[in-house]
């Protein structure tokens, strides 16, 4: 069961299959994994 994760960003939170091999998969699929990088860089930037 701790292969079956859900996504980290707050608007998807879909299940998925951690198929990676150090068992660390964050998100559900690339488009989160970027849009969860966009939000932070411009929550940075915003900052200085």
């Amino acid at each position: 069961m701790h292969r079956l994760p859900r996504c980290e960003t707050t608007e998807c939170g879909t299940a998925f299959a951690d198929t990676s091999r150090t068992g660390r998969q964050r998100y559900c699929s690339l488009r989160c994994a970027n849009r969860d990088a966009v939000r932070r860089h411009r929550a940075r930037a915003t900052l200085t």
